[in-house]
């Protein structure tokens, strides 16, 4: 049952990875270009476009920018820009029209700072004629930092380790950021409008919802919220005093000075200029492992896109999650897959190795075992043979080199109570990966190109 869970997961990636979207979005012919957008086709003349601003950052925007410049090489337009990946990731035999930043993510870094400089330089060369594309995907937020003024990034990178550390949301997370840069917020959309240039902004989805505002922190969508957003979410989860003091005088300040609402309204209208299509989601994803696994003769439902909460605790509620879908499934079919995206958060109480879904998993199989130690009937074991994967689709989470991990009915083999012991060890000390990677049960992947949060998958063969 494993190989049918990880070639799903497989084709989740493949579904949604910019290699395989952008051919779709963007094309030339007899000297024009066209470009598909949800609210219909743009299409210009190459001899009315004088150049080609190319900027943008994430986890999934080298991608981007590999498959969007193979477009656009041949039309004999220039192009400039720079893009910000991730520090690691590979692109072997790139020779693009734009060259890429390597920056720190999920801490920012001075290289990041550099770029987005950078990115701001090329704008202001653009004209009317100017066609710029800005490629967004998760991991912007880190990947193009630009503290805000009297804001240090050394301050900013305390303020990220102590948001990643809290176990709130990333929408919150974001909303925070936006606050403190000079990027986010739909400030780097404000810029590319400024001279009149078309702005286009694809962007690749890794939050629950696909809010256009929070993804990357939407640093070409105007923003809806407001400092009291911010003090809301610090003090609503005692986060506020572990800010450096420098960001907290500066909520304080901004606090008593707030954007004016004419002045908000007069952003809005600015930025209803700049195009955001969203070109990639975790739905596309999950609507691929649905057809993939309905062709291997599986009855197969998505049952939520919006999966989140504490990993650990989620994990420890999945049994129970199981068996009321299956309880639920009408079609009593011997073969069944339920698949759902989201993203869990983790609040840090070790120094172990692991990530989000890796810490769910764990849950989940010590819940199970601690309902066999008391000799309770599990029925997902009586009757089924199974497998359960759970994965970021960026290939990395946490601090591990795994992007997640599967299971089935073996991890259940020969278990003792030593066994329970290092797990609860293990899940405090934040440890999942030292429990799965020597039973070889990791996902490694490597950076996948693309990011859209991450994915359950489950699948079940009832036995005979």
């Amino acid at each position: 049952m494993q190989s049918f869970a990880r070639k799903a997961f497989t084709l989740g990636v493949q579904s949604v990875h910019p290699r395989n979207l952008f051919p779709q979005l963007v094309k030339t012919s007899d000297g024009k270009l066209q470009i598909s957008l949800p609210t219909g086709m743009i299409e210009k003349e190459f001899a009315s476009i004088d150049k080609f601003v190319l900027i943008g950052g994430g986890k999934a925007s080298g991608e981007m920018a590999i498959a969007l410049s193979s477009v656009l090489k041949d039309s004999g337009i220039p192009m400039h820009g720079i893009v910000n990946v991730a520090k690691g990731q590979q692109f072997a035999g790139y020779e693009g029209l734009v060259p890429f930043n390597y920056a720190r993510h999920p801490v920012p870094d001075e290289d990041g700072v550099n770029g987005v400089r950078e990115m701001f330089k090329h704008l202001e060369t653009t004209t009317p004629n100017s066609l710029v594309f800005i490629l967004i995907s998760g991991g912007a937020s880190a990947l193009m930092p630009l503290p805000s003024d009297g804001i240090s990034l050394e301050d900013i990178q305390e303020m990220t380790k102590v948001l990643l550390s809290s176990g709130i949301s990333i929408g919150d997370i974001n909303t925070i950021r936006k606050h403190v840069s000079g990027v986010n917020g739909g400030r780097l959309g404000l810029a590319a409008v400024k001279r009149g240039a078309t702005c286009i902004t694809f962007i690749i989805s890794d939050v629950i919802g696909d809010d256009l505002s929070t993804i990357g922190s939407g640093p070409t969508v105007y923003d809806p919220t407001t400092i009291a957003d911010v003090l809301e979410i610090c003090h609503g989860n005692n986060i506020f005093e572990k800010l450096p003091i420098s960001i907290q005088d500066y909520f304080s300040r901004c606090s008593k000075n707030q954007h004016t609402q004419i002045e908000k309204e007069a952003e809005k209208k600015i930025l209803e200029n700049v195009h955001n299509p969203l070109i990639g989601s975790s739905r596309i994803s999950a609507q691929a492992v649905q057809s993939y696994l309905e062709s291997e003769g599986f009855t197969a439902s998505i049952w939520s896109t919006s999966i989140d909460g504490e990993a650990s605790t989620f994990g420890s509620n999945l049994l129970q999650k199981i068996t009321n879908l299956i309880e639920q499934d009408q079609s009593k079919k011997r073969h069944l897959a339920f698949i759902a995206t989201g993203e869990f958060t983790v609040t840090l109480k070790g120094n172990g190795a692991g990530g989000r879904n890796q810490e769910m998993l764990l849950a989940f199989v010590l819940d199970v075992m601690k309902k066999l130690r008391a000799q309770e009937e599990v029925d997902l074991l009586q009757r089924y043979n199974f497998s359960i994967l759970a994965a970021a689709f960026d290939g990395i989470e946490g601090n591990s080199p795994a992007t997640g991990a599967v299971i089935d009915n073996d991890i259940f083999a020969g278990w003792t109570d030593e066994t329970l012991a290092d797990i609860e060890e293990k899940l405090k000390n934040n440890d999942s990966y030292s429990f799965f990677a020597p039973r070889l049960l990791t996902l490694i992947t490597g950076y996948t190109g693309t990011n859209v949060n991450d994915m359950l998958v489950i699948v079940l063969e009832r036995k005979i």
